[in-house]
């Protein structure tokens, strides 16, 4: 097999010092399917920016050893002559997104490919019809959603045809008709040659597909296995995978906090949620879910007054919201974005905290030093947030709004980037919050975190609440935990 992505004696140090890699030597040939897990920070989105020579190129830092990608040493290629051979889809699918629609998306590397426009036009409409996200090229990629934009940043990837494929959490945030989707195009593309990459937190269906599992931590490849056919038991034993406890038996739920009343809304003139209402209980956890697009972070916007509806209004403790300024809001209602970056503000982690702890709304909770604790974030309080990797950010982001002590939390893909012990970190906070009488709303796709947390599930489909009840009974494959695992329920 001949081998498309050479590393020889590769090691690496972020601009400031801080090392990333130690001493990778690793070959992957042509039609691998190669899976990375890892702890956060182990390294693992590092070595995805080496191979299009984003490091070091672009992000600067010391890089050691010798990368060669079909044969070209990306000490001496750039970026820009090496993207059509080796295409990555980042962690955070919006940092790659810049064109005014997904058409033009799509079109800006095809175009840079020297592609005559007859021969983009049909790329485009190829790569989407492969995906199914005809209806989304029109569209800006400001207006979708965290899913939707994932998906589009895989098709600006796969419209190219790369020889090597990278994608980073590829299935985090997808619904359950197209991580499946996703999962049987990139074995499709294997089979048919493609070296593909996939860097992941969940077990799935997709992991059968592998011929290679690869364990980092700490910058170098502690487990490098032939084939993923058994990697579910290999990551479970070195605890890759989250193991949740039973939830606890019911309690009763407290007076409602926090009300959604016939709340509609649109985004430049499309309907996006209609006539919505559901409440929120102290010591209630609530897992709001539905597919991609289905209006769940708009909705999520509004409960904070970060948007104005059409119709309906959002009432805490039966007060309307409209008016009030969404940093007085905040001291209540605590939001964690699914992009952690919209909500970052100063320059460190510690004065991220510490600005929520000198507002917080009075009756006691954790203080910075629980919260660095619960969190893991000691080593990282005089980090400028944005400078995190995907998994930190996230922590951080978390942390952020627990310092206020809200009585609501709403927490928006929590999970995102998170390793094992993160996801089972936060359930427990979770459980914990419950306990002390907060209302929580957990916005996911994660459907075993959710079942691990919450008995209520709201189901959102087309901007409507069509479900509200166990996830038994709202009509959704809860069962079907892992990435890319179709649905036979």
């Amino acid at each position: 097999m001949a081998a498309d992505l050479e590393l020889e004696q590769v090691s690496y140090a972020y601009p400031g010092g801080s090392r990333a890699l130690a001493d990778l030597d690793l070959g992957l040939g042509a039609g691998s399917y190669t899976v990375v897990f890892g702890p956060n920070g182990s390294g693992k989105s590092t070595f995805a920016y080496l191979p299009n020579g984003l490091i070091p190129h672009v992000v600067g830092g010391a890089l050691s050893g010798r990368v060669t990608v079909r044969g070209r040493d990306t000490h001496t290629h750039r970026p820009e002559s090496l993207f059509h051979l080796a295409g990555l889809v980042f962690q955070n699918p919006e940092a790659q997104l810049f064109s005014t629609s997904v058409s033009d998306e799509l079109a800006f590397g095809l175009e840079n490919m020297g592609l005559a426009p007859g021969a983009v036009a049909d790329r485009i409409r190829a790569t989407a019809d492969r995906l199914g996200i005809g209806d989304l090229l029109g569209r800006s990629p400001d207006t979708l959603s965290g899913g939707e934009q994932r998906l589009a940043a895989i098709a600006s990837v796969l419209a190219m045809d790369p020889a090597i494929i990278l994608l980073d959490e590829p299935f985090a945030g997808l619904d359950w008709r197209f991580a499946p989707r996703v999962a049987s195009i990139l074995r499709e593309l294997s089979r048919a040659g493609k070296t593909i990459v996939v860097i992941e937190h969940r077990a799935g269906a997709y992991l059968r597909d592998a011929t290679r599992l690869l364990v980092f931590d700490r910058g170098r490849v502690e487990l490098d296995s032939p084939d993923g056919r058994d990697a579910e038991r290999m990551l479970k034993a070195r605890h890759m995978l989250p193991e949740y406890p039973p939830l606890p038996a019911p309690g009763t739920a407290g007076g409602e906090v926090l009300a959604v009343e016939a709340l509609s809304a649109s985004i430049q003139g499309r309907p996006v949620l209609d006539n919505v209402s559901f409440a929120l209980h102290a010591g209630e956890v609530t897992a709001l879910v539905g597919e991609n697009g289905a209006g769940k972070s708009t909705l999520v916007r509004h409960l904070i007054g970060l948007a104005a509806p059409a119709g309906g209004s959002v009432r805490l403790r039966g007060h309307g919201i409209s008016g009030r300024a969404p940093a007085e809001l905040a001291r209540q209602v605590g939001i964690c974005f699914q992009n952690p970056n919209d909500q970052f503000f100063t320059a460190s982690v510690r004065a991220e905290i510490e600005v929520g702890l000198r507002r917080r709304t009075p009756g006691g909770g954790s203080g910075l030093e629980e919260l660095c604790r619960l969190f893991d974030l000691g080593a990282l309080l005089d980090r400028p947030p944005h400078g995190l990797s995907a998994g930190e950010k996230k922590r951080a982001a978390i942390a952020a709004v627990l310092a206020l002590n809200p009585a609501v939390l709403v927490l928006d893909e929590p999970t995102a980037g998170q390793d094992a012990a993160g996801k089972e970190t936060l359930a427990a906070v979770i459980g914990r919050l419950s306990s002390a009488g907060t209302a929580v709303l957990l916005v996911t796709h994660d459907f075993e975190f959710a079942a691990a947390c919450s008995r209520r599930w709201v189901r959102l489909h087309r901007g409507r609440v069509v479900a509200d009840g166990t996830p038994q009974a709202i009509g959704l494959p809860f069962g079907r935990r892992a990435a890319g695992e179709e649905d036979d329920s």
